[in-house]
């Protein structure tokens, strides 16, 4: 069966068209369009006029698209910046109308248990608690798990494009602008992390987006190999992620558009989302991280 998903995130609208054979899918065309939906309006509660319209535009290309791939079910997911926005449904009537969608708007709770049924089938069987975490524009969901049963879930508005807004860092970061930040997220984490804590999690999981970029500047290192665990899912040593997060910290924006695997579209927010997962790591004192390649819209594609 062909069936696609779009995934209409703050920063990047995805689409994903896949053949499934029961527990497998095969890639059939996968395509992402940086429409930063966020820009000049998510610190607002609203989408921005030019951002609407990139938005709209992505949705039109990705509906000439799935016209040369017929697909039996197709899948549209709003999720951070559209469900906050005030005019957010405003943007789901008119995309309707021009692009012909049903775009379903999810709560963050729904979109958690999304990424942890994608996360799950890229994950073996773990034999202790763990937290799942993707890091998008507007929101970070964390999913705290036993073997493949959700303990915990929690969607937070701290997503990268939300922390940009508010805390407009220079290029590079500043140490002082790096210590607001920490601080904000701290405050924000403390509960969760303590939970996380509780439940004797030592081991995160990264959803694609950001972690995947973490995992190919990792690989670019020298001496360093991409180890699997999973199906889909591979290890990111704590050694070498404090080398990445150090590079990211350092660098320009400039500097970051010439490193090699690192996307276009996640270069303007690549070092927020660094501390991120920095600030988990040291708070609920994580000794493995590894990331997993499937997210949202696997979690949609398997059901």
């Amino acid at each position: 069966m062909r069936k696609a998903v779009i995934d209409l995130g703050t920063n990047t609208f995805h689409l994903l068209i896949s053949e499934q054979e029961g527990e497998q899918i095969s890639e059939v065309s996968k395509i992402q369009i940086a429409v930063k939906l966020g820009e000049g309006g998510i610190e607002f509660g609203r989408i921005a006029p030019p951002a609407f319209e990139r938005g709209q535009k992505a949705l039109e290309e990705f509906r000439k698209v799935l016209n040369q791939f017929p697909c039996e079910e197709v899948h549209i997911i709003a999720t951070s910046a559209i469900r906050s926005a005030e005019n957010g449904k405003d943007f789901i009537r008119e995309a309707e109308e021009r692009s012909g969608f049903k775009i379903t708007c999810i709560s963050g709770m729904e979109e958690a248990e999304w990424i942890a049924k994608g996360v799950f089938h890229s994950l073996p069987t773990m034999s202790h608690p763990y937290i799942i975490m993707d890091i998008g524009g507007g929101s970070v969901e964390f999913i705290l798990c036993e073997g493949k049963n959700i303990i915990h879930k929690q969607s937070l508005d701290i997503g990268a494009a939300r922390l940009l807004a508010r805390f407009k860092p220079s290029d590079p970061i500043l140490a002082s602008e790096l210590g607001l930040l920490k601080s904000y997220l701290e405050e924000n984490l403390s509960g969760l992390m303590h939970q996380a804590q509780d439940a004797g999690v030592t081991t995160l999981v990264g959803s694609a987006g950001s972690f995947e970029s973490i995992l190919e500047l990792v690989s670019d290192l020298p001496g360093y190999e991409s180890k699997s665990i999973g199906p889909a899912c591979f290890i990111i040593p704590m050694d070498a992620f404090d080398q990445v997060y150090k590079q990211l910290l350092a660098s320009t924006k400039a500097e970051r558009e010439q490193m090699k695997g690192l996307a276009d579209y996640r270069v303007e927010m690549m070092v927020v989302s660094a501390v991120l997962v920095d600030t988990v790591i040291k708070m609920a004192r994580i000794d493995k991280v590894y990331c997993s390649l499937y997210s949202l819209k696997e979690g949609v594609l398997f059901g």
